[in-house]
């Protein structure tokens, strides 16, 4: 188990309680010589924490009154549960940046993967085949090539921005919008155990929080500031990935945009970023990785038969470049038998040229 100090505690409990807002955190911290101090009830400056947390007071005193220190801190350890506090040397810098740092994180896994490059990878919650595929590859390739991939653990980009690092026995690191007891969405409640054992998983939450529409949008704010940039690969006009971006430019944290096509509205925002010079445009992982100064590890390249594919397999690229296609077009586009093209689409599906989707179709890798 691991040793907090008495101020460490102190901010823990305040922690607990969903109707301490930020602002009331500080205020009643202001009101204390040193955190710790909220465990005297004989020092307590009872009348002006009062006037804070006005109806919720005698909840909050109650709640002191009855607290035992050894049963909640024995809670946590159980379920492998730790907590660093903003009084704690391991930290993040990166989080101090931020108008309203968190005063405590709740995490399980590995907590020195806050001190390696950590980039962030977010954006709509439903993409379309093209957002997938290309999340997916950027993923893959950052983290092949030794950077934390930070993301929110939620349905769509940040599911497969988590698994695409996984994949390849790569860091991810997943933020939490509500407590421990909460997972959202619950379908991705095994994802979460696999980052727990091999990753890390935070949120400055306590256990029994529910996420709401205002923690996700704080929850973003701990995203932006824990990486060194932040990318969006697909977002529609009204994604919460923009309050990422936000408060990531409030601390000079630059975020980079992967372009898409003009006709898709969940392109949208990541198009009207490019195009107004808000953000840089990135087509490849190349573009991050030089960013560190990393050569991208040959190892790791998918390969390209571009020169070496046979006729066949030259005509079906053809007919995917516009987007994808099934099989009964490619079939009455190039006349071949169902063998021959069965044979062609695998070995470019091998080779990391094509990929098949639903209901037998196909579109070009990125």
């Amino acid at each position: 188990m691991i040793e907090y100090s008495k101020d460490e505690k102190a901010l823990i409990f305040l922690s607990q309680f969903d109707f301490i807002t930020h602002k009331r955190f500080k205020d009643i911290l202001e009101e204390l010589n040193c955190p710790g101090d909220i465990f005297d009830l004989k020092n307590l400056k009872l009348k002006e924490i009062k006037d804070i947390l006005k109806d919720n007071y005698e909840l909050f005193i109650d709640t002191l009154k009855n607290f035992n220190q050894k049963t909640f801190f024995e809670i946590l350890d159980k379920r492998g549960i730790n907590c660093l506090t903003i009084l704690s040397d391991k930290y993040p810098d990166n989080l101090k940046r931020l108008a309203q740092p968190p005063y405590v994180l709740y995490y399980v896994g590995n907590i020195e993967l806050l001190k390696t490059k950590l980039i962030a990878m977010v954006g709509t919650r439903n993409p379309s085949t093209y957002g997938k595929i290309v999340t997916e590859k950027l993923s893959k390739e950052i983290a092949s090539n030794g950077i934390t991939i930070v993301s929110g653990l939620a349905s769509g980009i940040d599911k497969i921005s988590h698994e695409g690092a996984l994949s390849v026995n790569g860091n991810t690191v997943a933020v939490l919008g509500g407590g421990f007891d909460h997972i959202f969405p619950a379908m991705n409640i095994n994802l979460a155990r696999d980052i727990a054992k091999k990753g890390l998983i935070l949120t400055e939450y306590y256990l029994s929080t529910n996420p709401t529409k205002f923690t996700f949008p704080a929850r973003n704010r701990i995203i932006a500031a824990l990486s060194d940039a932040i990318i969006i690969t697909e977002a529609g006009k009204k994604s919460g990935s923009l309050y990422t971006m936000e408060f990531g430019a409030e601390i000079g944290v630059d975020t980079y945009c992967v372009p898409g096509n003009i006709t898709n509205e969940l392109s949208y925002s990541t198009n009207e970023l490019i195009k107004r010079g808000v953000v840089a445009c990135i087509t490849s992982a190349n573009d991050i990785l030089c960013l560190y100064g990393i050569k991208k590890s040959e190892t790791k390249k998918i390969q390209n038969k571009a020169t070496q594919l046979s006729i066949e397999e030259s005509e079906i690229c053809h007919f995917l470049k516009d987007g994808e296609k099934s099989f009964e077009y490619l079939q009455e586009k190039t006349g071949y038998s169902t063998q021959n093209l069965n044979i062609s689409l695998t070995s470019l599906e091998i080779n990391g040229i094509i990929k098949k989707l639903a209901g037998n179709t196909f579109i070009l890798c990125p």
